[in-house]
């Protein structure tokens, strides 16, 4: 994961495409591998590698998490909404609000601004008390303008608060959701890491065969 964290994605992959082929049912290696592909945009690969690892572990929210994003990009939205929504209702959502971050945004871009704010407002409630990067809540704050709009104007895709010298539209709303939704995906598995405890390394899972 050092090459991950350094945006070497090849030598990363290649390492963790090692660690499982030494070790096939080691979770943390499985899972991050499917990391560093969605991070890669090699979202094929990722969806398998994570459909692997969530059958060792089908209650882990955030490889969920991370497959509803998958399939977001395989445009197949019906079951990204599925996966992403079961990633929220898994016990280990509570233990990292950007789960919460990421189904809001989806539910924004697909039109489903209740269910946005209502999961927007837990990701808030959830960062009193964990720690996250300033990043993850100036996005939430975006998106919380942007279902102000929608709410005060009634529009199914409300166009985002503008930056500067720019004006908001249709085409730009569609845009910055798309933006928004990308940016927590990745980085959900990044910096975040340093506030949410996760699994990060392909050691200590109790399974033979893992790299010295």
């Amino acid at each position: 994961m050092c090459f991950f964290k350094k945006q070497k994605f090849i030598a990363a992959i290649s390492c963790l495409k090692k660690a499982v082929w030494i070790s096939p049912l080691n979770f943390n290696a499985l899972y991050n591998l499917g990391l560093v592909f969605v991070t890669a945009q090699q979202y094929v690969s990722a969806f398998q590698t994570l459909a692997a690892a969530i059958s060792l572990r089908p209650e882990h929210a955030e490889c969920y998490m991370l497959l509803g994003t998958c399939l977001r990009h395989l445009n197949d939205p019906g079951n990204a909404y599925l996966s992403l929504e079961k990633s929220t209702m898994l016990p280990d959502a509570v233990k990292n609000p950007l789960i919460y971050l990421n189904f809001a945004l989806y539910c924004y871009e697909i039109g489903k601004s209740d269910q946005s704010v209502l999961y927007l407002s837990n990701f808030l409630d959830m960062t009193q008390h964990i720690t996250v990067h300033r990043e993850y809540l100036k996005m939430a704050d975006r998106l919380n303008g942007a279902l102000t709009v929608a709410a005060t104007s009634g529009q199914i895709y409300p166009a985002t608060v503008p930056e500067a010298g720019h004006t908001g539209g249709l085409d730009r709303t569609e845009k910055d959701a798309d933006r928004m939704q990308d940016e927590t995906a990745v980085n959900a598995t990044g910096d975040a890491t340093v506030a949410v405890q996760r699994e990060d390394t392909v050691e200590d899972d109790g399974s033979d065969g893992d790299l010295p």
